[in-house]
Parts: structure tokens; C-alpha cells; sequence
């Protein structure tokens, strides 16, 4: 909690957000809802004496459900048990906060009225035009579950537990000693060679009979049931469905259609257009004078063949940079005004008049280019006839957007006033009742019916369990969709014959994965008794691997096998260091750690020393952070009284 705290005070931009989606932050805001014990129910617990309530913890629980759901996403779902979690960390997170906060006051931390009214004013998310603006701030502070007063005491609070932490935090120190150690810990490279087993490699060994898998399906039988199902009708309302009625409506009418041309006869402007062919003499981006001079003097010489009737599309095959168009000569897509295009390139264009006009040599992003005038275009009208078919699609996507917003109203009322039935929504808007396939919490693979938002609302307890009209879904910014529950098939145990997949690939991943690290452990003690590394690995059909000066940021090789070499004692003559490991594929690695290489010695000043060292130091501040905190609450009187939330 305290970490993000600190990164609150490096970044307030961010602040709001953090609170939204940090579930750390659950509990804030609480204190603002007390009103008075009796208002606020039972007494949750006490800290030194101080009185945490029940009204707290709920407003702290509601939040950190919210708040959980915003970080996970919507395929996060709060059962029962779950929801019992979150209000026992929420009930552990009150008390520490309470804690600490004591702490700070008691040591003499204080954040004064004008430091909090600053910070706040100056937060870009509580600004409207560059100024504070009252209201951001009470609708921000209430989308968070505050009251404002809740929201600046909070503020405040957090400020003093982030001087508190800092004070630790930036007060730590390393001896010489321990800085040389440390630098050298975490530069050291090691040597390795290590086998990996896979756990496939071992599949035909581990196929079970039909007797095993029948004896671990009825062992694990609560593992395989088949989810319950759904299906929904449902009326969809998307702009893309009505551009389609209003092009109808718009072909019927052509006086409209020559109507809107004349009204937006400059909308239909084609501006010049010309097409250039050129030669390009490549520069690198970072050329030095030197070169620069020579490709200029080579582009000057190719002008002047070209100015005495030299062909420029015999030149370009010949000195192009530029393979695609040099094939043809030089030959450029057409152009305008509007392209995005090398300024340069623009600038010569323009300045190209005629048919076969050459330019001279330009300098542009690429390097110095010589263009000539192949073909143009005049600035000209599109005709009627041409833009027709583009005024239709401008009509019906303006009116589809505009019957799109009244239909989503009428689509909200017709459904929350009839939430029994899709009738009068389809009756009304002309909309049909559509019915989905099957479908369970988890959705199907693909389709309008993969989308965690509809599966969501399908399964919720006002449409599911109220059996009523669900609220408008909103899929796409122009596809909306409004969905009632018509079948439901209860969650079922799955039969033998339904599960025998199931359960044979399950128990073929596990037995795989058991006869791999069995064998990994029979090399890895023969390797400890002397056997021939190369022969061991062949009568396995396996291939050693090597990686010299193996560093712990390696991110190649499997996190897990990097962890475990760094984890390793050194080797030394008289110790072999060999072990295995399970990769979470199932796959087995055996590593042998062959030796460890000590960085070369740095200078105080060394960038990568100062890091390294600043890492560790933050780290050794941390440890003496948590070690305080975990001092301050065992040494604290806390009283629980409701034993539910503990």
C-alpha cells in the first residue's frame, strides 16, 4: 500500500487512477461516513483504544469488490467465499491503517491545510480550461465512494504515512563492504549446462488403463461437471444495420441527392493532382559533411546528363536508390496536395508546371532526389454522376446516426417498462427477436456471444434469477443490444464417458510430469556418483545445453531455471552442484552449475554501479520499512470484536 502511496507523491496525475484500480486503497474514504457510533453499527475493532466500525469495513468491502473488478476485469467474479475474503482483508487493512496512522502522529508527521489544498488544486484530473473546478472534484471523490471531506482527510493521511515510510526508506545505507558484495552478487555471471526432460517425451509410459482413469474419475468427480447453460433472445440495434434501411429511403429520393451536391459543391473539389517520376541518391541519417558533398556533386552530374537530353527513365534504372519505382522508370503513385509526402518532395512538385519539366536537385529526408513531371491533373469538380454514389452513403450514415441515438432511448424505455417480455421493443422498433446458441459463464470461442460484457449480463441476477429484460449493452459504440433469459439447463456431474477425456488427459499430463522428474532425479544422483554426463545424457536421448556467463536479467531461458542456477551454492572441487526442477509445463530441466564469474571491479561513479547499489539500498530501506510496520502493530493493543471479519 505504501509503495503506491510513494508513487502518489512522485505522480498526482495519476493519483485518481490509482485509487480506482489499486485495491490497496479499499479502505480509504471510510472515516468521512461516520457520523456517530450509533449511525455506524457495532464496533469492528480497536486499535490503542480507537474504534473501527462496522459501517467502515462495509464501505471498505464494497470498494474493494469494485475495485478488484476494475483490476481483474470482468471474467473476475465475487462468489460468496470470495466476498468473505475481501472483507477480511479489508477488516486487516482498517486495522493497519489505523496503526500506522497513530504512529505517524505520535512521532509529530503533519501535512498542513495549504500543502493539501495545493496538491488538490493543482491536479490536472480536478481542472476544467487550466482552473480548479469545485464540481470535478465532487463527482470524481463520490465515483470513488468518498464524501469530499472523506477524500481530503485520506489525502492527507496518506501524506503522512508516505513521510514516514520515506524517512525510512531514504535513510538506508550500505558499508563499503556490503556495497562491494553486493555489486559483485548481483553482476555475477555462471556457467551452465543443463538437460531438459520433456514431460511429453514420457506420454506413451504414462498412458493410463481404463481401470485408472475410471478409478480417478470417481475420486475426483466434483472436478468434472458441465456448467450451466443459457439461452437468451435478444433485439440488437447497430448503425451499420440502419445505414442499410436509410440507403434504401435515400435511392428512392434523387432530388435530395442533387440537392445535397449543389449544397456541398465545394466538399466535391478534387484538387491538382500530378504524378513525378525520380532518381534518389540515398543518404544515411547521419552522414557527415564529407559525404553529403559527394552524393550533391554525383545528383549535380546526373542533372546535367538528364539537361543535355540524357532519358531520366534510363538514368533512374541506372542510379536510383529507390528499387521499386527505379523498375519503372522512376515512376511515382499520383499525388496532391493532401498526401503525406517529404516536404521537400511537396515543395518541388509544386514548383513543377509542366509535362516533362525537371527539377533540380532536391535534398529530402532520403537523401537528394532529381524529379520530373510526368503526367497532372487539373483542379477540377467531381461530377454528380461520379460523387453520387459517396452523397448516398454521407445521407444514410448521417440519418443511421441520428435514428441510432432516438431508437437506443426508445430501445431503454420499451425494455425497462416491458421487462417481462422482448415483444414490445421488437413491436415498436421493428427490431426481430433473435435467440443465441448455448452458451456458460464462459462463453463461446468466437462471436457476438465470446463477449465477456453480454455473458456478464446474461448471467447476472436481475436478468438470470428476476427472469427481466437486461439493461441496453452497449457492444460497440454503434452496436447496442438488450437480452432476456428463455432456457437454462442446471450445472450437471458429468458422466464417465463424458468425462473419460478429461480425465485421461489429465492424468497422462500428471503421470508424464512424475515420470520425468523421477527420471531427472536418477541423473542427477548418477551424475553425483561420477557417471559419464554425455553417456547419461544418450541413453535418454537427450542434449546438453550450455549458456556461459548466464546473468540473473536473462530473459531467453525459463525464469524458473535462471532463479534456480542464481539460488545455487558455488561449485567447488569437491562438490558437484547438479539438481532439477518442474517447469510449469511439466516439463523437468536437470542443471548443472559449472562456475561463477565475478564482475570486474567498478568505480564508485560507474552508472551501472550506482544503479545496482541505489536498487539494493531501496531494498534494505523496504525490509527496515516492513520490519517497522510489522513492530507497529504487534506492539499495538487491537481488540477485534467481530470474529466473522478476522
Amino acid at each position: 500500500m505504501l509503495q503506491l502511496l510513494r508513487d502518489y507523491l512522485q505522480s498526482w496525475v495519476a493519483w485518481v487512477i490509482v485509487v480506482i484500480i489499486c485495491v490497496t486503497f479499499a479502505f480509504w474514504g471510510v472515516e468521512g461516513y461516520i457520523q456517530g457510533s450509533a449511525a455506524n453499527g457495532a464496533v469492528l475493532a480497536e486499535v490503542n483504544g480507537e474504534a473501527i466500525y462496522q459501517r467502515q469495513l462495509e464501505v471498505a468491502s464494497e470498494r474493494l469488490q469494485q475495485q478488484a473488478k476494475a483490476q481483474l476485469g470482468t471474467d473476475f467474479e465475487i462468489d460468496q467465499q470470495m466476498a468473505l475474503l475481501l472483507k477480511r482483508r479489508a477488516a486487516e487493512e482498517l486495522i493497519l491503517f489505523s496503526v500506522l496512522k497513530q504512529d505517524a502522529r505520535r512521532y509529530g508527521y503533519r501535512v498542513t491545510q495549504h500543502e493539501l489544498t495545493r496538491i488538490i488544486q493543482g491536479n490536472p484530473n480536478f481542472q476544467e480550461n487550466g482552473r480548479f473546478s469545485p464540481r470535478l472534484f465532487h463527482e470524481i471523490a463520490a465515483q470513488l465512494l468518498y464524501s469530499e471531506t472523506a477524500f481530503m482527510d485520506d489525502l492527507r493521511d496518506s501524506l503522512m504515512l508516505s513521510q514516514v515510510r520515506d524517512g525510512v526508506i531514504d535513510t538506508a545505507f550500505l558499508t563499503a563492504d556490503q556495497r562491494a558484495r553486493a555489486y559483485a552478487l548481483w553482476e555475477q555471471t555462471r556457467d551452465v549446462r543443463w538437460l531438459t526432460l520433456p514431460a511429453a517425451q514420457f506420454a506413451q509410459a504414462a498412458a493410463p488403463s481404463l481401470a485408472e482413469q475410471q478409478a480417478y474419475y470417481k475420486k475426483h468427480q466434483q472436478e468434472f461437471t458441465a456448467p450451466m447453460t443459457l439461452r437468451v433472445d435478444y433485439v440488437q440495434l447497430s448503425v451499420p444495420l440502419l445505414v442499410i434501411k436509410e440507403r434504401e429511403r435515400v435511392l428512392q429520393n434523387e432530388t435530395e441527392l442533387k440537392q445535397f451536391y449543389a449544397d456541398h459543391t465545394a466538399n466535391f473539389l478534387q484538387p491538382r493532382r500530378w504524378q513525378l517520376a525520380h532518381i534518389l541518391l540515398s543518404l544515411p541519417k547521419d552522414a557527415d559533411a564529407k559525404t553529403v558533398a559527394q552524393v550533391e556533386q554525383q545528383a549535380q552530374q546526373i542533372h546535367a546528363k538528364l539537361r543535355a537530353g540524357a532519358d531520366f527513365a534510363t538514368l533512374a534504372k541506372q542510379y536510383s536508390a529507390d528499387s521499386i519505382s527505379a523498375k519503372q522508370g522512376g515512376l511515382l503513385p499520383w499525388m496532391d496536395v493532401n498526401s503525406e509526402i517529404d516536404p521537400a518532395l511537396k515543395t518541388a512538385a509544386l514548383a513543377l508546371q509542366q509535362v516533362g519539366q525537371l527539377s533540380a536537385p532536391v535534398r529530402t529526408t532520403y537523401g537528394f532526389s532529381i524529379f520530373t513531371l510526368r503526367a497532372q491533373q487539373a483542379e477540377r469538380t467531381i461530377p454528380f454522376t461520379v460523387a453520387r454514389a459517396q452523397i448516398i452513403e454521407i445521407i444514410a450514415a448521417q440519418r443511421a446516426q441520428q435514428r441510432f441515438a432516438d431508437l437506443k432511448e426508445r430501445l431503454t424505455d420499451l425494455s425497462f417498462s416491458n421487462p417481462g417480455s422482448l415483444a414490445a421493443v421488437s413491436d415498436a422498433l421493428q427490431l426481430p427477436v433473435q435467440r443465441s446458441p448455448w452458451f456458460s459463464k464462459q462463453g463461446l470461442p468466437d462471436g457476438l456471444f465470446a463477449d465477456k460484457r453480454i455473458i456478464n449480463t446474461a448471467f447476472s441476477d436481475d436478468v438470470l434469477r428476476q427472469g427481466n429484460n437486461s439493461d441496453v449493452v452497449s457492444i460497440t459504440p454503434d452496436t447496442v443490444m438488450v437480452l432476456r433469459v428463455t432456457q437454462q439447463r442446471a450445472a450437471r456431474q458429468l458422466t464417465f464417458a463424458e468425462a473419460q477425456p478429461s480425465v485421461q488427459q489429465q492424468l497422462l499430463a500428471q503421470r508424464s510430469a512424475e515420470l520425468a522428474h523421477n527420471t531427472a532425479v536418477a541423473i542427477v544422483q548418477a551424475l553425483q556418483q561420477g557417471a559419464d554426463p554425455n553417456k547419461l545424457a544418450a541413453q535418454h536421448h537427450l542434449v546438453w545445453k550450455t549458456q556461459l556467463a548466464l546473468q540473473r536479467n536473462n530473459a531467453t531461458l525459463p525464469a524458473e531455471l535462471v532463479n534456480r542456477v542464481f539460488a545455487m551454492p558455488k561449485p567447488d572441487a569437491k562438490h558437484l552442484r547438479v539438481t532439477n526442477l518442474r517447469l510449469p509445463n511439466g516439463d523437468e530441466v536437470v542443471a548443472w552449475l559449472q562456475a561463477t564469474h565475478a564482475p570486474a571491479p567498478k568505480s564508485a561513479k560507474d552508472a551501472t554501479y550506482v544503479s545496482v547499489i541505489d536498487a539494493v539500498t531501496r531494498h534494505v530501506g523496504e525490509v527496515d520499512y516492513q520490519t517497522y510496520v510489522s513492530a507497529s502493530k504487534e506492539n499495538a493493543k487491537i481488540i477485534r470484536r467481530d470474529e466473522s471479519a478476522a
